[in-house]
């Protein structure tokens, strides 16, 4: 399709952000790994997927980042 998936909203987050927020770990994996986007990416506040996945407690997608190894210390 050509699209930009890299493209971000007005808050920074990329499709990473919100499909961690949204306890999606399908398109978690698809950008992730077939992608090759960043799983330590910011967004304008300093969070990454990671830090949105324990926000919104979503524990599917949190198992899933948790288990690429992404860097704690961000």
């Amino acid at each position: 399709m050509k699209c930009n998936y890299e493209i971000r909203n007005i808050y920074g987050a990329n499709v990473l952000h919100i499909s961690a927020q949204g306890d999606a770990p399908t398109p978690l994996y698809y950008y992730l790994k077939i992608k090759g986007m960043n799983i330590n990416d910011v967004d304008n506040r300093g969070s990454s997927p990671l830090h949105w996945a324990c926000y919104s407690k979503s524990e599917f997608a949190l198992s899933y980042l948790l288990a690429l190894e992404p860097n704690l210390e961000i």
